[in-house]
């Protein structure tokens, strides 16, 4: 059976207060969920947070460029 393999984007909560990066970081997962169809783009499967982290579950792209 193949495995799927997943990269996990983790944005620490205090880095995006203390830099004042709250609209950016809901801008870009309102973006990632909003495109699903073009494959220049890394799809987003979900985000969750704990206590000290956001976090964000997408697509791998083995071998791409940021």
């Amino acid at each position: 059976k193949p495995q799927i393999v997943f990269a996990l984007k983790e944005l620490s909560k205090e880095h995006i207060l203390k830099h004042n990066k709250i609209t950016s970081v809901y801008r870009e997962r309102d973006i990632l969920e909003s495109i699903t169809e073009n494959n220049h783009v890394i799809k987003i499967e979900c985000t969750f947070s704990d206590e000290d982290n956001l976090y964000f579950l997408m697509e791998f792209a083995n071998k791409g460029s940021l």
